[in-house]
């Protein structure tokens, strides 16, 4: 018997992380995440927790346990206006927009940078154009496209392959 290899996908609920599910399915074993409910649609093992709490990262490092990882989406995001006065939006937006992120690299690099694997990282061509009227929303795409350079920079002589994927 085969063991299919492993991919991780957060924000795989609904919109681009569930696409990407149903493309995977056929040739990975999945492992999806979302703080929003999932349907029955795809054969996978699910967890729910929000990604910007770096807890509840511990939830996936105990699903995983020590598969090696194939595949690694980091997905999750938010959009939602916010205002230049009210900081709990824009904590919120940068909590799960970009520490979401952050605490998926944290908590997985160690058990992927010895493999062959492939990470990509969700961010926004909001994040690259910075239209006006969301400025929460396009500093924290703006953040992430930095954060997925530079660690594509940094695992460059490794078998991880990181990849930003902008939508829009």
């Amino acid at each position: 018997m085969t063991t299919r290899p492993l991919a991780i996908i957060t924000g795989a609920a609904s919109g681009i992380g569930y696409a990407v599910a149903q493309y995977l399915e056929k040739t990975h074993s999945l492992l999806l995440i979302d703080r929003g409910e999932f349907g029955d649609h795809i054969q996978a093992e699910t967890l729910q927790f929000d990604v910007g709490e770096a807890v509840e990262w511990q939830k996936l490092t105990d699903a995983i346990n020590g598969r090696p990882i194939d595949f690694l989406m980091l997905n999750a995001g938010v959009g939602f206006k916010t205002s230049w006065t009210n900081p709990n939006d824009w904590r919120e937006m940068m909590n799960t927009n970009l520490f979401g992120i952050i605490n998926g690299i944290t908590t997985l690099l160690p058990l992927i940078e010895s493999n062959k694997a492939t990470i990509v990282i969700t961010g926004s061509k909001q994040g690259i154009t910075n239209p006006p009227g969301n400025p929460a929303y396009n500093a924290s795409k703006a953040a992430v496209k930095s954060l997925a350079e530079s660690l594509s920079y940094d695992l460059r002589k490794t078998n991880v392959s990181v990849h930003l994927l902008i939508p829009g």
